[in-house]
């Protein structure tokens, strides 16, 4: 299981404060992961080639917090 659109996840709502007052996005979206594909050079020990591919076992609407960074 995957959880999308969630950056803290020691906590259920991720808020930060801003100018004037509390700044939280919509909480996160756990969905189930259909299969993956982990990099053939990944390296724990060194940290390179941390990538893979996600194949997740329904759709999902991107929305504010839950987006694809390019």
């Amino acid at each position: 299981r995957i959880r999308l659109g969630d950056h803290n996840i020691t906590s259920l709502v991720d808020c930060q404060k801003v100018y004037g007052g509390v700044d939280c996005n919509n909480p996160f979206l756990r969905v189930e992961i259909e299969n993956y594909i982990i990099h053939e050079l990944y390296d724990q020990s060194e940290s390179i080639h941390d990538i893979s591919l996600i194949r997740l076992q329904k759709s999902v609407k991107f929305t504010g917090n839950l987006n694809i960074n390019r």
